[in-house]
């Protein structure tokens, strides 16, 4: 199932009732429902945008309610949460994006 720049493979025969979720962010975000056993899951496999004030309206508006509580989230969020995901080369440097970010996770108990 594939949504212009994202992309979920699903093996078959390993999962069931693979659906695909409509969303307003074709392109940045694709989200699929599906079941293993008698478990519903969704997984959403997300690609933010590069520019910081794009990327922080994208983190507080577009996925979150979509979540529920089986649902994986994966992808590239442009985003660093701490200095130990930068390389030592590079500036650290203040974020709104990362300040919104982990106020969602504290919000929904991401980790």
């Amino acid at each position: 199932v594939g949504a212009c720049g994202v992309v979920i493979l699903v093996k078959r025969g390993v999962v069931e009732n693979v659906q695909r979720v409509r969303t307003p962010y074709e392109g940045r975000l694709l989200a699929v429902d599906f079941s293993v056993g008698s478990v519903d899951y969704r997984i959403i496999n997300v690609y933010a945008p590069n520019v910081e004030k794009e990327r922080e309206v994208f983190f507080f508006r577009a996925f979150w309610s979509l979540c529920n509580d089986n649902t994986i989230l994966v992808g590239n969020l442009n985003v660093w949460l701490s200095r130990l995901d930068a390389t030592s080369t590079v500036q650290f440097r203040s974020d709104t994006a990362r300040k919104e970010l982990l106020s969602v996770m504290g919000d929904y108990d991401l980790m």
